[in-house]
């Protein structure tokens, strides 16, 4: 996938929430998902949400200047939601963040602390300019 996206964010997971019908969808875990070349400026929450996925690719990213609805704040941020989650082969390569309130990258990863699927996370070639945090990791009890 490429684009741009403007005060909007890249949503990749199990659960998909409606407002306006005011239910849950629940679909498979993604699977071989490629975001390249994708640019998010002045999102609210964050800039790509991550919360289940196995051998996901983000080529290139440039995310920036997020912030004002209330955290995470982060230009990527990888949060699984339960346990049955997953997190496998996630591929980040040459991002670039900016002035995002949060972490330019954040892993909150307390739902997979008991989890028996195996993590695995590559990161290649990220600079940060002004956020909170280039990276923050985090887990149930707190900062790593």
């Amino acid at each position: 996938m490429r684009g741009r996206v403007l005060g909007r964010w890249y949503f990749i997971g199990t659960d998909a929430f409606y407002k306006a019908t005011a239910t849950i969808k629940k679909f498979d875990t993604p699977d071989t998902i490629k975001l390249i070349d994708v640019k998010t400026d002045h999102n609210r929450r964050q800039g790509i949400s991550l919360i289940s996925g196995r051998k996901v690719d983000i080529i290139r990213p440039i995310l920036m200047n997020t912030r004002g609805f209330g955290d995470p704040e982060a230009g990527i941020d990888v949060e699984s939601d339960k346990d049955s989650h997953v997190i496998e082969e996630l591929y980040i390569e040459d991002a670039i963040t900016k002035n995002n309130a949060g972490a330019g990258i954040q892993f909150y990863l307390r739902h997979l602390e008991n989890s028996n699927t195996p993590v695995s996370i590559e990161i290649n070639g990220h600079e940060d300019y002004g956020s909170l945090y280039g990276v923050l990791v985090q887990g149930k009890k707190g900062r790593l």
